[in-house]
Parts: structure tokens; sequence; C-alpha cells
């Protein structure tokens, strides 16, 4: 019984015959104080601002030795930054190519917790200009990592390329960019690229036509990856997220509307490619090869005008609250009922030699049940403006 007693005083268990050491009394302590830490990152900042911030010519066994030094430090939000915008310098040098990339995916792999810090470095890389080919793919490979380090980089990083395509300076690798983030992430990308549209659908300036533009680009660069379903439904959302719409005036509330109607008829226009065209022709004839891919396209494209059917009747009239015959318009137009000029018209895409076949197979959309009734339910509702007759 003592040595029962004595072995239950003493912080040893034994089980299953191995041993483990009870630390419940052992005071933990940090290696460094903090007072150290903030000297010791004081001092590594001095050091990095030495490094390249010193006005003589660096040869290139420095340079190297000096990105070498910044792979080590980039855990610190101010040396990210420091790197971002001096890497498109150091990158125009082929002899220290392999230490940029060791630099570009150490501030990729460190962005992590989408600090401010973390913000300004993933704007300024999706800034950066590479004129190398070899140097562009393990570009988008650091980017890659950078975005799967943190759930919300995905977001800032999309909000950046967008607004470079579509400013003054485009960047060269937008679309490259855009496209790994639609091939990695496809639904995310296309509804946070709906909301994206969003946003530039409210100013003053009309970007209808560039953003019709762009998204033909992205959806050539990406073929058949691109979710037209997910990115329809998240340009008609409910409720805009950043939209003030109630400080915008009628006018402006209806080219959003229209601009929105707009695109959306304009993605369903861009899943009818080539080889869909091609086999709906063959299927008129009795080629029944790809049968399985006009079904899917088909099926989608009614999903898309059952969500547009909904978001006329639930969304429309409460927030943007158009005139009676903008309202008609819009909803014709999304069910392709509209002439075909009215598609065309902006900027005269679809070409004239696909127009007509483009146009027939959004007439061959499924018009699903949800659809006949909502149509339903709108012509019998008083407040909105389409009669049993229209």
């Amino acid at each position: 019984e003592q040595d029962v007693t004595s072995m239950e005083t003493e912080e040893v268990k034994v089980e299953q015959g191995g041993v483990e050491l009870c630390t419940e009394d052992i005071d933990v302590e940090p290696r460094f104080s903090l007072a150290q830490c903030k000297a010791l990152k004081a001092y590594a900042l001095q050091m990095v601002s030495e490094q390249i911030g010193g006005r003589g010519v660096q040869t290139d066994a420095n340079m190297k030795n000096s990105l070498k030094f910044l792979m080590t430090a980039a855990g610190m939000s101010e040396v990210r930054l420091l790197i971002v915008q001096r890497i498109e310098g150091w990158i125009q040098n082929p002899k220290i190519t392999k230490q940029c990339q060791d630099v570009l995916t150490a501030v990729a792999v460190n962005c992590h917790n989408h600090s401010p810090e973390d913000v300004q470095v993933i704007e300024g890389l999706c800034g950066v200009r590479l004129k190398t080919k070899l140097f562009s793919s393990q570009f988008v490979g650091c980017m890659k990592e950078l975005i799967s380090s943190h759930p919300d980089n995905l977001e800032t990083a999309l909000n950046s390329v967008v607004s470079n395509e579509l400013g003054q300076q485009r960047g060269p690798n937008n679309m490259a960019l855009l496209a790994m983030m639609v091939y990695s992430w496809p639904e995310e990308t296309a509804k946070l690229l709906g909301a994206v549209f969003l946003t530039f659908l409210t100013p003053r300036e009309d970007y209808l036509r560039a953003l019709r533009s762009f998204l033909r680009e992205l959806v050539r660069q990406v073929r058949n990856e691109f979710n037209f379903a997910v990115f329809a439904r998240s340009l008609m959302r409910e409720k805009p997220a950043g939209m003030e719409l109630q400080n915008l005036d009628q006018t402006l509330k209806e080219r959003v509307v229209l601009a929105v109607a707009d695109l959306v008829t304009c993605s369903s226009m861009l899943m009818a490619s080539l080889l869909i065209r091609e086999a709906y022709n063959g299927y008129v004839k009795g080629d029944k090869v790809m049968v399985q891919q006009l079904q899917e396209f088909f099926s989608t494209l009614g999903v898309m005008q059952r969500d547009a059917v909904w978001w006329m009747h639930s969304v429309v009239p409460a927030t943007y609250r158009p005139q009676p015959a903008m309202y008609k318009t819009c909803l014709r137009k999304v069910l392709f009922l509209e002439p075909s000029e009215t598609y065309h018209s902006k900027d005269n895409w679809p070409p004239e030699a696909d127009r007509s076949a483009i146009l027939h197979l959004m007439s061959e959309a499924n018009l699903m049940e949800d659809t006949l009734m909502r149509i339903l339910v709108i012509g019998l509702a008083r407040e909105l403006p389409l009669s049993p007759a229209d």
C-alpha cells in the first residue's frame, strides 16, 4: 500500500507499458522576451533597408546574397512590402532569376493572415509586369500558392486583376492569373467575378462594353471551365454587396438593370461555342454522338433563364423600381424574345456569320416549369407592369 501511495504522489503515469511525464506543473517560458523580439525585428528591418536601399551598384554575387537574406526575412510584412515594390526591377536581371523565384515563393507562403499589409502585397503582385514567359509561369504558380494561403486572398486578387484589366494600364499577366483562378476555384471565382462586375456598373462611366469584351476574352482563355450559371446568379444577387443603390438616381438604377440583363444574355450566348453549334447541327441531321453535351448545355441555359425570371420578379421591382416599358423590355430580353439587334448592338458581337445560329440555339432552351409559373405570377401581380395579354 505504501508503494502504491508513493506511486500516486509521483507525477508519472504508466499506460500500456509506456511512461508519460506530467508537465502540468512545469512552466513553459517563451524563448525570447517581447522586448528581445522587437529589438530583433527592428535590427532585421534595418539590415533589409541597408541591403536593398543602398545607392551603390551591387554586383550579381551581392545581389544573390541579399535575395537569400530577404527570403529568410519574408515572414515580416514590412519586408514583403519592400520586396513587392522592387521585384519588377530585379527580375529584369537574368543572372538572379532563381533567387527572385525563391523570394516570390517565400512572399506567397507567408501571406496567410490577410492583414492590410498582405492586401497591399497582393495588389502589388497583381500589378507586376513580366516580360519573360518562363518567369510568368513561375509567377502564376506563386500566386496560386498565395491565394490558397487564406480564403479571403482570392477575392482580393480577383478585384485587383479585374481593376488592372479594365484600367488604362493593362497587365500582360491578367488573363493568365484569371485562368489559374478559374481552373483552381471554378465556382468561387465565378461567384466573386459576378460581384466584381456589379461594382463596375454603378459608376457614372459606362463599363458595359468593356465588361462584355473582358468576359469574352476570359471565356476564350478557359474555354469550357467557366461556370456560367454561378456567374449569372451572382450578377442577379438579391442584395448586391457594396452597392449604394439608394444614393443612385433612377436613370442609373435602370442602366444597372439593363446592363445586368445584357451580361446575362451575353453569358448565355458565350456558352454556345463552336463545338456546341456543330453538335447541334449534327443532332438535327441524326448524329447523336454529342447528345450528352447538348443536354448539359440546354439544361444550364434553362437554369439561367429560370434565375433571370426570378430576378425580374423578386429583385428588380423592389430594388431598382424601373419604368414599366423598361421592365417589359428586360423580361423579354432575358427570355430571348427581343429582336436580334438588341443582343449585338453594343459591340457587334456575336459576329454576323454566327449570329443567327447562336440566337437559334438560345430559342431552343429548356423552358422549366418554375420559369413558366413565375411568368404567370408576374402577369397576375397587380403591382408588376405585365398585363395578362403581355
